[in-house]
């Protein structure tokens, strides 16, 4: 009796790792998700741009995507993620709906900040570029005159 069941249990066991799992393999494709209500969005990591303090931007291609997009009058919808000297993650959710980008920056993690989350609505993104760096930014926005975004160091 007692292998009988050790035999249901490991068969059970193997059936369940043999289950059919789909993969996606247009990752080009982009993923429309509203922001919650704490700023964080569970985009998938594809769709999420860091900036370490050290000046590496890791996956500036999506970025680069999310910028033709826009340019295309796409909706898209990004996350750039930045962290402070001490390694607490800033959080921006960038999402443009083909007319306006809404920005979403949440800084609660941020253990040394003010911390809280901020939303703007904005008109455009800018690029300005100099020898040393390109700068990204927000224009348009109510409430302010520009959001800085990304800096890019040559």
């Amino acid at each position: 009796m007692k292998r009988l069941a050790a035999m249901v249990l490991v068969g059970g066991l193997i059936l369940s790792g043999c289950q059919d799992i789909q993969v996606n393999e247009d990752s080009s494709q982009t993923t429309k998700q509203e922001p919650s209500e704490n700023g964080f969005s569970a985009l998938p990591t594809e769709d999420v741009i860091e900036s370490t303090t050290s000046g590496e931007i890791k996956n500036m291609s999506r970025f680069q995507t999310f910028l033709e997009h826009a340019n295309e009058k796409e909706p898209d919808h990004i996350q750039i993620v930045q962290f402070t000297t001490e390694g607490d993650p800033i959080s921006r959710d960038l999402q443009f709906d083909g007319t306006e980008f809404k920005s979403v920056l949440n800084s609660s993690r941020d253990r040394y900040g003010s911390g809280g989350i901020s939303e703007a609505v904005c008109s455009d993104i800018t690029t300005t570029e100099t020898t040393e760096r390109t700068d990204y930014l927000l224009e348009g926005c109510e409430n302010t005159e520009e959001i800085d975004l990304l800096i890019v160091w040559k």
